[in-house]
């Protein structure tokens, strides 16, 4: 059935490859597809913290007599947006050190992802700034869920020709770098991804098919065909069964005007937050605190996630079913009890 949806698309919409002009270059492929797959049947889990902190380096691309690229406020500008873009989903940023200055000018003119392995790291995020001339401005991260790296770079093309670098542009291709996927990803055909396949309007495959997420609605692929004083989309389509797509202008996985992105929603929070549990890559740029659990009873399914987890006069009852899971410590003391027809998994 899901093949039928897709072939029907292809046809009803007439999709083909990417050719149109767009800020995100980043390729719509992952070397992690198989375990993206298994996170659509994971069963959602609740938590006890309520953050996490990724380390983020920034690179400043400048001319080789060292002028030229963003300033210090041009930077702190840019992180502003990915504070406010992304604290509300719990994920938090942290720079680590001073801005690495890359003075070259064959990196100063031309963007490629040849610069993601300069002065590069494991441990963090790193996040390459161009200036804003570059023409036409453009992103691009290292593959979806894939590595941990990613460039801005230039303006946006159409009026009022905004910074990319200072826009919520630099937060879309953080997106990307935490496993999401464009929101028309799949109703557009974008390659790369072999699962892929159009979301209906009514969303009763939206689980499955688009940027897997429920309550992100269907997008046609908005081309950025929108009023950046309106956030309104000014064309139209339908989906394979005839319904009218009404897509949301405003969510910064989309090809909107960049002054119209304005959020995630709030399963892209969780999604990325279950990927930031589960890639290697994302764990290793996770600042490493201590979780502190105690004086709780625990009556419903929980999962506990952390760095060091500490637990103590703690009880878990009701029948439910608790795991613990610390990327590097877990102790456990003091008045800890499970009671009968409750479970206790730690790893």
């Amino acid at each position: 059935m899901r093949v039928l949806l897709l072939l029907t698309s292809l046809v009803a919409l007439g999709f083909q490859k990417i050719s149109a002009q767009t800020f995100c270059h980043t390729p719509a492929t992952s070397s992690n597809i198989e375990l993206f797959r298994s996170f659509l049947t994971s069963k959602k889990s609740t938590t006890v913290y309520d953050y996490y902190e990724l380390r983020i380096y920034v690179h400043v691309i400048r001319r080789s007599n060292g002028t030229g690229g963003q300033s210090v406020n041009d930077v702190n500008t840019a992180l502003s947006f990915l504070n406010s873009d992304f604290n509300q989903h719990g994920i938090y940023f942290i720079l680590q050190g001073n801005i690495d200055y890359i003075d070259n000018d064959i990196y100063y003119n031309t963007p490629t992802s040849s610069i993601f392995s300069v002065n590069s790291h494991t441990d963090g995020i790193d996040i390459y700034l161009y200036n804003d001339a570059i023409n036409p401005g453009n992103g691009l991260a290292n593959g979806v869920g894939q590595s941990s790296e990613y460039y801005v770079a230039g303006s946006f093309w159409n009026y009022p020709y905004g910074s990319l670098v200072k826009s919520h542009v630099i937060s879309h291709e953080m997106g990307h770098v935490l496993f999401l996927w464009h929101t028309h990803h799949g109703t557009y055909y974008e390659g790369g991804d072999p699962y892929q396949c159009a979301e209906l309007v009514d969303g009763s495959n939206s689980d499955i098919c688009g940027d897997y997420i429920a309550d992100t609605p269907a997008d046609p692929y908005l081309n950025f065909d929108v009023s950046y004083t309106t956030c309104t989309w000014n064309s139209s389509g339908t989906d394979a069964n005839g319904d009218s797509y009404n897509p949301d202008e405003t969510m910064i996985m989309s090809y909107t005007h960049p002054d119209c992105m304005s959020y995630f929603s709030e399963e892209q929070g969780d999604r990325m937050i279950t990927a930031i549990n589960s890639l290697t890559f994302l764990q290793n740029c996770v600042t490493c605190e201590e979780t502190i659990i105690s004086n709780r009873t625990i009556t419903s399914d929980e999962i506990i996630l952390g760095c060091d987890i500490s637990v103590e006069n703690v009880t878990i009852q009701n029948n439910s079913n608790v795991v613990i899971y610390a990327t590097n410590s877990i102790i456990i003391e003091n008045d800890f009890e499970v009671q009968v027809g409750s479970t206790l998994e730690v790893k």
